[in-house]
This record gives C-alpha cells, sequence and structure tokens, in this order.
C-alpha cells in the first residue's frame, strides 16, 4: 500500500477561467457579496435569472458594478454585513396572506 504524507501549505489563491454559465453566474454573485473585497467575475451569463440575483444582492446592500454586460465587480460585504432589504416584510406578509396555488397568479400584485 502506498503512503502519502500531505503537509499545511499557503491558503489558495488563484483565477478560474469558466466559460458563462447560469448556475455559475448566480454563484458569482453570491459568494461575491458574502465574501469580504472585490470580487472580479468575468463571463458573466448575461440574462434575466442571472440579473435578478443582481437585483436581490443589491436589496441585501451588495454594491455590484456593471462594467460590461458580461463582467461585474461585486462589493462584498461579508456574511454579517448583509441587511434586510426594505421591502421584505411586505413581501413576508403577502407569502403568508396567499396559499401556493395562488402565488403564480398574483406576483404582479406585489410588485
Amino acid at each position: 500500500m502506498t503512503q502519502i504524507t500531505l503537509s499545511p501549505s499557503a491558503p489558495l489563491t488563484g483565477h478560474c477561467s469558466v466559460p458563462g454559465d447560469k448556475s455559475i453566474s448566480h454563484r458569482a454573485v453570491l459568494f461575491g457579496g458574502i465574501a469580504d473585497g472585490v470580487t472580479k467575475i468575468r463571463n458573466f451569463l448575461d440574462g434575466g435569472d442571472c440579473r435578478s440575483t443582481i437585483h436581490v444582492m443589491r436589496g441585501l446592500g451588495v454594491e455590484i458594478e456593471t462594467v460590461t454586460p458580461t463582467e461585474l465587480l461585486v462589493h462584498g460585504r461579508g456574511f454579517e454585513g448583509l441587511q434586510e432589504p426594505g421591502d421584505f416584510s411586505r413581501l413576508r406578509q403577502f407569502w403568508y396572506d396567499h396559499p401556493v396555488a395562488d402565488r403564480s397568479a398574483r406576483r404582479s400584485e406585489i410588485r
């Protein structure tokens, strides 16, 4: 049997290049928002769902700059730095008042 000994090393740093992808784009914005410091995102998939994630993170107090449609700068607030959105109580009350079956039909009521 081969034995391998691992010893501690320096923290992992570097860059990773991947093609634009919806799930990776969502995660990049989310992780950038809870990170400390600035996260540069390239190859961001510029679609409606991903733009919604940007909107939500901005609502939580994260500053996000659009450099180009596929490149963003996310100014992370740290996990403890997110803030409750101002309209959260209104949304929470809406979901409480309407059963799940009614939600899709009534989305325009909360806008």
